[in-house]
Formats: C-alpha cells, structure tokens, sequence
C-alpha cells in the first residue's frame, strides 16, 4: 500500500520529482568534480615531492675511497631504515650513463689522458619533512665526505637545494590543506542546499498532509510516502550524477591527455575518490533523512 502511494505521487508530481532529481545530480556533479580535482592536486603534489630530492656529491678520492663508500653503505643502511629513498651512483656508473649518452665528452677524456673526473652521488628522496630533517642531520654528521656541502655555487650548494625542497614541501602541503577545505565546505553547503530544497519539498505536499490529518490518518502514514518520494528523489539525483559524472571525468580525461599528455585515469577511477563519494553519499542521504522526517513530524504536530 505504501509504494503504491509513492508510485501515486511520483506519477502525479512527475514534473517536480523530475526537477527535485536533476537539482540533487548538480549538486553531487559539483561535488565529484571537486573531488577528483582535489584527488588529482593532491597526487600531482605528492609525486612532485617525491621526486625532488637532493644530491650529495662524494670525496671519493683514489686514496679514501674505501673507506668513504664503507661510510656510505652504514648511511644508506640507516636513511632507508627512516623511510628515506637513497640511491647510490659510483664514479664507474656515472660515467658509463655519460659514456652512453654523450660518447663525445668521453672521448674527449680518453684523448686528452683525463682521468674520471665524475664524482660518486648519493640522491635523497624524502616523504615528508620529518625524514627531511632526519637526513639533513645524518649528512651534518658526515659532511667530511660530501664535497657540495659548503659549496655556494647557485643551485647545486646544499643549502640552495634545501630551500627548493623546503618550498616544494610548503607548498605540497599548502596545497593539501587548501583543497580539503575546500572540500569541506562544499559538502557543508551541499548539506544546508540539501536541508533547504527538502524543507521547501516537505512544504509543497502541506495541503496533501492536511487532507490526510482531516481524514485520521495515522502519523506513519502521514509521513512516510512523503519521506520515502523524497528520499527516491535524492536517490535518483545520486544515480544521475554518477552517470554525469562519469561522462565528465572521461572528457577532462581526454582533454587533459590532449593537451598536457598526462594520464589521469588512475585519478577518475581511484580508490580515494570512490570512498570519498561513497561518504558524501551517505551523509547526504542520511541528512535527507533527518530533515525530512524532522520537518514532517513537525507539521503533523501543527495540524489540527
């Protein structure tokens, strides 16, 4: 008998019920896109700090390099052990990658009776600024065998590449705290949007409620076909906007690999994004709830 009636007003409210739907998909198309915005800032600057890292160039010469690449090996052993990515390149393998990319230069070594002049690397990569601070003081530590350690020339010093990593961070993080707020305040304003449109919904069908009060109709059968035709609404909305949605994560897909070559699939279809939509979903639809039944059962109470 209940869905009877809901079948019964969403037939005869088509035109309402349509409007209520699409007004709710708008709603969750806005907030999925800046979802998956804020998914994508997110990863595109975590993996910018993931790769910006520092160099530490090595005073391996002919009659220490024993027992600085002995001394390498304890520093390597425990910077990994602090979840910090450390890759090591020996004055060998750094000049066969040149070897491989640029002949001539070596050639040139060759001809001129140039011993090695390439200096073994250690490259520093870093989570977050905890296993920064804790490399920075492992190599105060040994800094006897980094040779860039007081070195002032721009951009290659230590102290030039700890303020770009410093900054890279900030902003990193920055970024992160801007777009969850963001976030959050639109799922607020999605919420108090949502409160008003089924405020507004509850007071459309008044006259049907005081027909049904006039007739003895108990407070169940007052409330719950309204509550079921709005809470089937804002389902609807949901199930549009994920098929909007959809159709709009696969054209800023198609755009963004049309002009900026980037991939971002992995994005669009990311676990992050599915459990954040699921959340506002179900707040959403646990509001629509509450309201609804909260303003029914009050005008059921104001009916005489």
């Amino acid at each position: 008998m209940l869905f009877v009636e809901l079948k019964h007003m969403i037939t005869s409210y088509k035109g309402l019920f349509i409007k209520n739907a699409f007004f709710v998909a708008f709603l969750f198309v806005l907030l999925n896109l800046f979802l998956w915005i804020g998914v994508y800032v997110r990863d595109l600057a975590t993996q910018v700090q993931d790769k910006m890292g520092i160099y530490l160039y090595l005073n391996d010469v002919p009659w220490n390099e024993t027992k600085v690449y002995n001394q390498v090996l304890v520093i390597k052993k425990d910077l990994e052990q602090h979840d910090i990515h450390v890759k090591f390149v020996s004055k060998e393998d750094a000049f066969n990658f040149l070897e491989k990319k640029l002949p001539n230069i070596t050639e040139n070594f060759n001809t001129f009776d140039i011993e090695n002049p390439l200096q073994s690397t250690l490259y520093l990569t870093f989570k977050d600024k905890t296993a920064y601070e804790y490399a920075m003081k492992t190599v105060m530590q040994n800094k006897e065998i980094i040779s860039n350690y007081n070195d002032i020339k721009k951009g290659t010093s230590l102290h030039a590449q700890h303020n770009r990593i410093i900054g890279i961070m900030n902003i990193a993080q920055f970024t992160k705290i801007f777009i969850y707020s963001v976030l959050v305040i639109l799922l607020v304003l999605l919420i108090i949007m949502l409160r008003y449109f089924l405020r507004n919904l509850a007071h459309y069908f008044h006259q049907d409620l005081y027909r049904k009060k006039i007739m003895g109709a108990t407070k169940a059968q007052i409330i719950m076909p309204l509550l079921l035709y709005t809470v089937f609404s804002v389902w609807v909305g949901i199930v549009i906007s994920i098929g909007a949605s959809i159709g709009l994560g696969v054209f800023l897909h198609h755009y963004i690999l049309q002009y900026f070559q980037v991939e971002s699939y992995q994005y669009l279809l990311s676990w992050d994004l599915i459990q954040a939509v699921g959340v506002a979903i179900m707040i959403s639809i646990v509001v629509a709830i509450l309201v609804t039944y909260r303003y029914l059962y009050k005008i059921d109470k104001e009916l005489k």
